[in-house]
């Protein structure tokens, strides 16, 4: 929380490109650089390009936006005391999962049509065939004795996908989108393993 004030205090657009390019190694430092990107940048948008590189550009607000909620932070504090939290690839998570768990997918979604193909969130993208992998590793799951689900789009490559599974199609709000007139009520798929 104190690295995020020094960082608030300092709020400007050209603070922001310059935070852009940094690459703290210190954890809280890195912590608080991730945080401030991310709540100040265009739409909270979080995006990667070929390189690896954060390059969302700075959301131009006048004031700098509140970065954190301190109750919130001091329970999820404590909520996370005992946790471990990974940073590998999906499958190797997944494959860990076993009777009594219960996993949740969010990978990055598939889209709707050809002409909207972002989901480089990360440098290479998330393909049809990591898609694949996914439910490939959601059935290992399943069948070891784990709940799982899965969200995605509706898109027909997921439909298609999943059509052997348990499917129940959502309405969901979406809030972001580089065109404010698309934003709104999206149908979404919602998968059930085990």
């Amino acid at each position: 929380m104190a690295a995020l004030d020094a960082l608030a205090r300092d709020y400007a657009e050209a603070h922001y490109y310059a935070l852009r390019e940094q690459a703290p190694v210190e954890p809280v430092a890195r912590a608080a650089r991730m945080v401030f990107l991310n709540k100040t940048g265009f739409n909270g948008l979080y995006r990667q390009n070929s390189r690896g590189l954060f390059n969302v550009p700075f959301g131009k607000r006048v004031r700098c936006p509140m970065l954190y909620d301190r109750e919130n932070i001091l329970a999820l504090s404590a909520r996370l005391l005992h946790t471990e939290i990974l940073n590998e690839d999906f499958e190797s998570v997944i494959d860990r999962a076993g009777a009594g768990d219960f996993v949740y997918c969010d990978p990055p979604y598939e889209p709707l049509r050809p002409t909207s193909s972002f989901n480089a969130y990360k440098a290479g993208g998330f393909s049809r065939s990591d898609q694949i992998r996914l439910r490939s590793a959601c059935l290992r799951a399943a069948a070891r004795g784990a709940s799982v689900a899965v969200s995605n789009s509706a898109a027909p490559f997921v439909v298609d996908l999943y059509a052997a599974d348990t499917v129940h199609r959502v309405l969901a709000r979406r809030a972001i989108n580089s065109k404010a007139t698309s934003r709104g009520v999206i149908e979404e798929v919602l998968v059930r393993f085990g």
